[in-house]
């Protein structure tokens, strides 16, 4: 991409295809993302088109999204530039701030809750929601990105199926093991990620699935505010009918 020039290479990615640099606009000076692709195989073009198609569906720029500032691709590669967001993701927000600020907490998820309503109310299911996918300005302000795994919520909830297991495995909510996805997959996902934000530990070690209901219980119960553990156990139902909605979740107490 000849309107950026690469500064440094970001090693925060886990996929052999994909190479993350910071870098800036030429003329601006402008502090960006790129995302570099390289397309191995036709599932990996295939990926590349899914994200760009994603912002098809998005006719609104929205505060909590992130969107692209350009982007090319060819047979072989492709690349796509964001704007840079200066604080990093919420892994590094919680691997660098020592006390738990449950205000500043609050505030996050809030932000990130009203993303996942925006993409409900579009049919849309992001599918790996995670701390690692969530950026961070230094006002709190969220951006949700990596949009690989998104998926489109149908009206008949039979059709809502997965060829693969996608996502990742100590966040996904037990119906992805099934194959299947719900518009209530993501709340799941929003409550692993108010545990490891208050509690600054994962709730389930990486590479285990988060199966064990009774487990996630008593972890829960650790959590000094009953509210919040009212909340997270509203949020941990296997059914995802019987999950919380996203809506209530933005209008319980915890977060009012």
């Amino acid at each position: 991409m000849e309107e950026y020039t690469i500064l440094t290479q970001i090693d925060k990615t886990n996929k052999q295809y994909v190479s993350l640099y910071k870098g800036e606009n030429c003329k601006t000076l402008n502090k960006v993302i790129i995302k570099d692709y390289i397309f191995r195989t036709k599932n990996d073009f295939k990926t590349f088109e899914k994200i760009l198609n994603f912002y098809s569906l998005i006719d609104t720029k929205l505060d909590f999204i992130i969107y692209p500032l350009s982007y090319n691709f060819t047979k072989s590669e492709g690349s796509i530039a964001y704007n840079y967001i200066s604080r990093g993701d919420l892994f590094d927000y919680i691997t660098e701030t020592d006390k738990v600020n449950v205000d500043e907490i609050k505030t996050i998820i809030k932000n990130v809750a009203y993303g996942i309503k925006y993409l409900t109310q579009k049919n849309i299911v992001h599918l790996d929601i995670k701390l690692e996918n969530i950026l961070l300005d230094d006002d709190l302000n969220i951006k949700i990105i990596d949009f690989e795994t998104y998926n489109i919520n149908n009206t008949n909830k039979n059709d809502n199926k997965l060829k693969k297991i996608i996502g990742t495995t100590n966040c996904n909510p037990p119906e992805i093991y099934k194959l299947k996805y719900h518009t209530n997959s993501d709340v799941w996902n929003l409550g692993v990620m108010i545990y490891n934000l208050i509690t600054k530990q994962d709730l389930i070690k990486k590479n285990q699935k988060s199966l064990d209901i009774k487990f996630i219980s008593e972890c829960i119960k650790y959590i000094k505010d009953e509210s919040c553990q009212d909340l997270l156990n509203r949020i941990f139902v296997k059914d995802p009918e019987k999950r919380i909605t996203i809506n209530e979740v933005i209008n319980h107490k915890w977060l009012v």
